[in-house]
C-alpha cells in the first residue's frame, strides 16, 4: 500500500490482519470499512499509529474473553474520531476499547443489540462516559435494551442519570428513552441522532 495514501474508504472490507498487513510508517489518517473483530482493533490502532478517523459498520466480538486489563495492553492511538455502526460487544468490553483513546474527541456509536444485557449497563454506560471519557467534545449514540418478562423497569429512572447537569447544561447532549407498547426493546438515545439511524429492529414479545 502506498505509504503517502491518508483515506481509504472500503466499505466492503471485513478486516482480518492474517489477509492483510500495513506497510511501515503508513500515513493513513481516515478509514473507513464493513467490520472489525474487537481483538483486531486495537492491532488495527497500533499498525496506523497516525489515523485520525475510523468508520466501521460494525464490531464484533470474537471470544467471551476478550476483555484484556488495561494494564497489559498498551498502544499510541492519535484517533479523534471513532464511528461504529453496529456495536456487537459487550458494554465492559467497548468501555475499555475507547478508554485506550486519549486523544478521542468525537464518538458516535449505534449497538441494537449485546452491548446492553441490563439495566446495570445503562447505569455503567452512563458513568463511564461522565467521569472517564468527559473531554469529548461530541458523544452521539443509540443502545437498545430488550427487556425480558420479569423486568420491572420504569422509564423515569433510566434516563435520570441522563439529567443531571452534566448531560443537560455543561456537554448539552440530550438523551431520549423510546418504548413501544407490545414491544419488549427500550431504546436510549441522543437526540441528534436522525429517524434513520433510529429505525431499531423490533422484537415482538410474549408476556404470557
Amino acid at each position: 500500500m502506498n505509504t503517502n495514501l491518508q483515506k481509504l474508504c472500503w466499505k466492503q472490507l471485513d478486516y482480518n490482519t492474517n489477509d492483510m498487513s500495513w506497510v511501515d510508517q503508513c500515513k493513513l489518517t481516515h478509514l473507513t470499512i464493513n467490520s472489525c473483530l474487537y481483538s483486531e482493533y486495537r492491532i488495527l490502532l497500533h499498525r496506523l499509529p497516525y489515523l485520525k478517523t475510523l468508520q466501521l459498520n460494525n464490531c464484533t466480538m470474537d471470544t467471551e474473553d476478550m476483555c484484556i486489563p488495561s494494564s497489559i495492553v498498551s498502544f499510541d492511538s492519535q484517533l479523534t474520531y471513532l464511528i461504529i455502526n453496529d456495536c456487537l460487544v459487550p458494554v465492559e468490553c467497548l468501555m475499555f476499547l475507547i478508554s485506550k483513546i486519549p486523544q478521542l474527541r468525537h464518538l458516535k456509536l449505534v449497538s441494537y443489540a449485546k452491548m446492553i444485557q441490563s439495566v446495570a449497563d445503562i447505569y455503567q454506560w452512563e458513568k463511564f462516559i461522565r467521569t472517564e471519557m468527559n473531554f469529548l467534545h461530541t458523544c452521539e449514540f443509540l443502545v437498545s435494551y430488550e427487556m425480558s418478562s420479569d423486568d420491572v423497569v420504569s422509564l423515569p429512572s433510566l434516563l435520570a442519570p441522563f439529567q443531571e447537569p452534566f448531560w443537560v447544561h455543561e456537554k448539552r447532549w440530550f438523551i431520549v428513552c423510546e418504548y413501544e407498547l407490545g414491544f419488549s426493546t427500550i431504546s436510549l438515545h441522543t437526540t441528534s441522532m436522525d429517524n434513520t439511524e433510529r429505525a431499531l429492529p423490533r422484537w415482538q414479545h410474549d408476556w404470557r
